[in-house]
């Protein structure tokens, strides 16, 4: 079927997708329909995601993809465990055969730089790139953090995401 109008917002995912090539959010179709495009007007805003096996996002085929205020940490660390090679060349959100793709406002912390280059994405998903920043956080401080907060029973999704936003903002 044809997935549209898909809103992934205020959540916290740890240790999804624990396998190096298991991203945590996958909009996978087969890329012999480029053209037909499998899934439009897709949000992911607000969304926590520590510890994914590779990307955090994998999209092919997809058309008006908003990636937004998300937190990412150490996105790429089973691939980097498993094959260095490709941790050095992958990205936080990776696609193919997307068109109208938007990426903004995020923020990328890694224990180390897997990653070079743009961080963020793929440059060949030919997507907009505003206000996004990446950090070495070889301490691990907002993994620690975030994980200290989902362990809070007291707290939503919404107050971690909130409470996260903050020290990242401030993160030196």
């Amino acid at each position: 079927g044809f997935l549209q109008d898909i809103v992934v917002r205020n959540n916290v995912f740890i240790d999804s997708g624990i396998h190096p090539n298991c991203p945590t959010i996958k909009l996978s179709f087969n890329t012999n329909w480029v053209g037909q495009k499998a899934a439009s007007d897709i949000t992911i805003e607000d969304n926590v995601f520590i510890g994914s096996g590779s990307a955090v996002l994998n999209a092919v085929n997809a058309e008006n993809v908003k990636i937004t205020g998300n937190i990412s940490v150490d996105p790429l660390r089973y691939t980097a465990i498993a094959n260095p090679v490709l941790a050095y060349i992958d990205t936080c959100y990776y696609m193919n055969a997307v068109s109208g793709v938007t990426v903004s406002g995020n923020y990328l912390f890694e224990q180390t730089s897997y990653a070079q280059g743009n961080k963020f994405i793929n440059e060949d998903a030919g997507a907009t790139l505003s206000d996004n920043a990446a950090f070495i956080d070889s301490e691990s401080t907002i993994d620690k953090e975030a994980r200290a907060l989902y362990e809070d029973e007291n707290l939503s999704a919404t107050d971690i995401v909130s409470q996260l936003k903050e020290k990242a903002a401030a993160f030196q």
